[in-house]
C-alpha cells in the first residue's frame, strides 16, 4: 500500500488514530465518499491516448471551446431539475477555490481527520450516470483514465483512500479487461458499475461477477442522476417533473436491482459476491424483501435454482450504506427496519460527503443499539471488503 506524502497534520492525525486503535481495527469505515474532479473530463486528459483524447475532444482545447455544445463529449448526467439547497455542500470548496470535494488534502481534514474516519471508500461523484452513454469503448476509455486518476491523485496522497474502480457496464468484455488490469493495484477496494438498463440479474453481467469473485471485489451501485431522462439509464415508473419527486423516487431501481439479482439466481451461481447499494436507502426492503418471500414460497417451481429464502440471500450477499439514513418519529420504529433487513449485517456506514445531504456519523446512527452501531460503522465493512482495506 501506498505511503502518505507531506499531509503534515492530517497524516499525524491519521497515525495517532491508528496507534490509538492498536490490534482492535478500524472503528470507522465511511463506504460513500465522492471526489470531484476539478475541470471535469479534462482532468482525464493526461490519463488518455492521443487517440482518444482528440475522439472525445478533450486534445488541445481551451476557454469558451470547452463549454461550447458538442465541442466535447460530455457524461450523462441530471440535466433536467435544480437542487435548490445546493447538489454540495458550499463550506466543502477547497480554501483555495475550486470545485467542493475536488481537493484530496481538504477532504481528509475536513472529513477523515475531523469524524476520525479510518478509510474512505470513494465513488466518482459525476460518474454514476455513466452506463447511459451510448459507446461503451469510449466510455471503457473514460473509466480506465478515471481509474488511473484517482489512484494517482487520491489513492496514493493518502491510504485512508480507497478506489471504487469504475467499469463499463454495458459491455461486459470491456468491464473484465478493466478489473483484471487494475485488481491488484494498491488502493482498490471495490467495483463501481454504474447502473443502466440492463437488469443487473441478466447473464450479460455474469463474466463481470465472476472476476469481482475470483479478486474479492465487491460490486457497488449507486444511484446515476440519470434514470428516466436517457434511453439506457434505469426507469422510474414516470418521468419526474420535480426534483423532489425525481430525488424520491431514486430508491426503484434499487429495488429493481434486488428482485432481479435474486430471482436470476446471481448469488447461486457467485455464492461469495458481494453486492453494495450506496445510497440507494434501505427501509424499502423490508416491504420488497416480505412480498418476494411471500411471493417466492408460492412460485418457486418457476425459479428452482432460487434455492433458499430470499432473506438469506439478502443476509449474505447484499449490503446497504445507511445514508440517506431512515429517519423514523421513534426510535422502535427504526429498530424494526433495522431488524427486519438484517441490519447487524448488512448495513455499512457513508456520510455521502459532500453532498448536501450528508449524514454526520456522530448523530445520524445514534438511536442504533451500541452493538449494532459498532458494527454499521467498521465491522460490517471489514468483512464485505476484507484484507483491501489494510
Amino acid at each position: 500500500m501506498n505511503t502518505e506524502g507531506g499531509r503534515n497534520m492530517s497524516t499525524i492525525a491519521a497515525s495517532k488514530a491508528e496507534q490509538a486503535k492498536g490490534k482492535t481495527g478500524f472503528s470507522l469505515i465511511d463506504c460513500d465518499v465522492h471526489p470531484y474532479m476539478r475541470d471535469g473530463l479534462f482532468d482525464l486528459a493526461p490519463y488518455m491516448t492521443t487517440e482518444w483524447r482528440h475522439r472525445l475532444g478533450l486534445a488541445d482545447v481551451s476557454g469558451w471551446a470547452k463549454h461550447i455544445n458538442g465541442g466535447t463529449v460530455g457524461m450523462p448526467k441530471n440535466e433536467f431539475y435544480r437542487i435548490s439547497s445546493g447538489a454540495l455542500r458550499s463550506d466543502t470548496a477547497p480554501p483555495n477555490g475550486g470545485v467542493p470535494g475536488s481537493d484530496p488534502a481538504f477532504v481528509a481534514q475536513q472529513l477523515l481527520d475531523e469524524y476520525e474516519i479510518d478509510r474512505a471508500i470513494l465513488i466518482g461523484g459525476p460518474n454514476s450516470g455513466h452506463g447511459a452513454f451510448p459507446h461503451a469503448p469510449s466510455l471503457a476509455a473514460v473509466c480506465s483514465a478515471y481509474n488511473d486518476w484517482i489512484l494517482d491523485t487520491w489513492c496514493s496522497t493518502d491510504k485512508r483512500y480507497l478506489a471504487a474502480i469504475l467499469v463499463p457496464p454495458t459491455d461486459a468484455e470491456l468491464a473484465v479487461q478493466e478489473i483484471e488490469r487494475l485488481a491488484d493495484r494498491p488502493g482498490v477496494a471495490a467495483i463501481h458499475m454504474p447502473v443502466s438498463d440492463i437488469a443487473p440479474g441478466e447473464k450479460h453481467f455474469y463474466p463481470v461477477y465472476e472476476a469481482a469473485q475470483h479478486y474479492g471485489l465487491p460490486i457497488m451501485i449507486h444511484p446515476g442522476a440519470t434514470e428516466s431522462i436517457y434511453v439506457k439509464a434505469p426507469r422510474l415508473s414516470f418521468v419526474p417533473t420535480f426534483y423532489l419527486e425525481f430525488h424520491t423516487l431514486l430508491t426503484q431501481p434499487a429495488m429493481s436491482s434486488v428482485v432481479s439479482l435474486i430471482c436470476h439466481g446471481v448469488f447461486e451461481r457467485f455464492p461469495r459476491l458481494k453486492y453494495v447499494f450506496a445510497e440507494c436507502g434501505f427501509a424499502w426492503a423490508v416491504d420488497v424483501m416480505w412480498r418476494l418471500e411471500r411471493d417466492w414460497k408460492a412460485q418457486r417451481v418457476e425459479v428452482p435454482w432460487v434455492k433458499k429464502h430470499p432473506f438469506e440471500y439478502l443476509e449474505s450477499n447484499v449490503r446497504f450504506t445507511t445514508q440517506p439514513f431512515y429517519e423514523a418519529e421513534k426510535r422502535e420504529q427504526i429498530h424494526a427496519v433495522l431488524d427486519v433487513i438484517r441490519a447487524e449485517k448488512t448495513l455499512l456506514f457513508s456520510s455521502d460527503y459532500p453532498h448536501w445531504d450528508f449524514d454526520d456519523p456522530r448523530r445520524a446512527l445514534a438511536d442504533l443499539p451500541k452493538p449494532m452501531r459498532e458494527r454499521v460503522f467498521s465491522q460490517n465493512a471489514i468483512e464485505t471488503f476484507g484484507d483491501r482495506l489494510s
